[in-house]
Protein backbone atom coordinates (compact mmCIF):
# COMPACT_ATOMS: atom_id res chain seq x y z
CA UNK A 1 0.00 0.00 0.00
CA UNK A 2 2.95 2.22 0.88
CA UNK A 3 4.49 1.34 -2.21
CA UNK A 4 1.20 2.80 -4.55
CA UNK A 5 1.10 5.69 -2.16
CA UNK A 6 4.59 6.90 -3.16
CA UNK A 7 3.88 5.88 -6.77
CA UNK A 8 1.13 8.55 -6.48
CA UNK A 9 2.86 11.40 -4.81
CA UNK A 10 5.69 10.85 -7.11
CA UNK A 11 3.67 10.98 -10.32
CA UNK A 12 1.49 13.95 -9.02
CA UNK A 13 4.42 16.20 -8.15
CA UNK A 14 5.85 15.42 -11.43
CA UNK A 15 3.10 16.51 -13.20
CA UNK A 16 2.57 19.76 -11.05
CA UNK A 17 5.91 20.68 -12.17
CA UNK A 18 5.55 19.99 -15.49
CA UNK A 19 2.76 22.36 -15.21
CA UNK A 20 4.63 25.07 -13.06
CA UNK A 21 7.08 25.32 -16.00
CA UNK A 22 4.38 25.93 -18.54
CA UNK A 23 3.26 28.84 -16.36
CA UNK A 24 6.58 29.99 -15.93
CA UNK A 25 6.90 30.59 -19.68
CA UNK A 26 4.01 32.55 -19.44
CA UNK A 27 5.02 35.18 -16.81
CA UNK A 28 8.46 35.54 -18.64
CA UNK A 29 6.75 36.94 -21.04
CA UNK A 30 4.29 38.79 -19.25
CA UNK A 31 6.78 40.36 -17.47
CA UNK A 32 8.79 41.11 -20.94
CA UNK A 33 5.54 42.62 -22.18
CA UNK A 34 4.67 44.81 -18.90
CA UNK A 35 8.18 45.91 -19.23
CA UNK A 36 7.57 46.79 -22.93
CA UNK A 37 4.58 48.78 -22.36
CA UNK A 38 6.10 51.02 -19.01
CA UNK A 39 9.18 52.16 -21.19
CA UNK A 40 6.88 52.28 -24.17
CA UNK A 41 4.59 55.27 -21.87
CA UNK A 42 8.02 56.38 -20.41
CA UNK A 43 9.72 56.84 -23.81
CA UNK A 44 6.13 58.91 -24.47
CA UNK A 45 5.92 61.28 -22.22
CA UNK A 46 9.61 61.88 -22.87
CA UNK A 47 7.83 64.04 -25.87
CA UNK A 48 5.72 66.34 -23.25
CA UNK A 49 6.54 70.02 -23.70
CA UNK A 50 7.59 70.91 -19.78
CA UNK A 51 9.65 74.03 -18.27
CA UNK A 52 12.21 72.23 -16.51
CA UNK A 53 13.14 70.10 -19.42
CA UNK A 54 16.28 68.75 -18.75
CA UNK A 55 15.49 67.39 -15.06
CA UNK A 56 12.36 66.01 -16.34
CA UNK A 57 14.00 63.69 -18.81
CA UNK A 58 16.72 62.59 -16.44
CA UNK A 59 13.90 61.26 -13.97
CA UNK A 60 12.65 59.39 -16.89
CA UNK A 61 16.07 58.38 -18.35
CA UNK A 62 16.65 56.74 -14.06
CA UNK A 63 13.19 55.58 -14.27
CA UNK A 64 13.89 53.75 -17.21
CA UNK A 65 16.99 51.85 -16.47
CA UNK A 66 15.29 51.41 -12.90
CA UNK A 67 12.45 49.22 -15.14
CA UNK A 68 14.86 47.53 -17.25
CA UNK A 69 17.24 46.32 -14.48
CA UNK A 70 13.49 44.86 -12.46
CA UNK A 71 12.47 43.23 -15.23
CA UNK A 72 15.27 41.51 -16.38
CA UNK A 73 16.12 40.73 -12.54
CA UNK A 74 12.73 39.11 -12.49
CA UNK A 75 13.34 36.93 -15.38
CA UNK A 76 16.62 35.90 -14.19
CA UNK A 77 15.11 34.34 -10.79
CA UNK A 78 12.41 33.23 -12.83
CA UNK A 79 15.28 31.46 -15.20
CA UNK A 80 16.89 30.24 -11.89
CA UNK A 81 13.29 28.39 -10.73
CA UNK A 82 13.01 26.90 -14.09
CA UNK A 83 16.77 25.18 -13.91
CA UNK A 84 16.04 23.87 -10.25
CA UNK A 85 12.87 22.71 -11.11
CA UNK A 86 14.34 20.91 -13.86
CA UNK A 87 16.69 18.64 -12.02
CA UNK A 88 13.81 18.45 -9.98
CA UNK A 89 11.66 16.92 -12.51
CA UNK A 90 15.02 14.46 -13.42
CA UNK A 91 15.25 13.64 -10.01
CA UNK A 92 11.72 12.50 -9.97
CA UNK A 93 11.72 10.70 -13.31
CA UNK A 94 14.55 8.97 -12.23
CA UNK A 95 13.15 7.27 -8.85
CA UNK A 96 10.06 6.72 -11.06
CA UNK A 97 12.18 4.63 -13.10
CA UNK A 98 14.02 2.87 -10.19
CA UNK A 99 10.58 2.39 -9.40
CA UNK A 100 9.78 0.77 -12.82
CA UNK A 101 6.91 2.85 -12.59
CA UNK A 102 7.64 5.63 -15.43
Amino acid sequence: MEYSSQKDELLLELQECREDERNSRMEILGAFTAGETILGVLFGASFLEIDNMSIYIRCIFYICIIVFLAVISYVIVLGIDNILRHYYMKDIEKRLNNMNLF
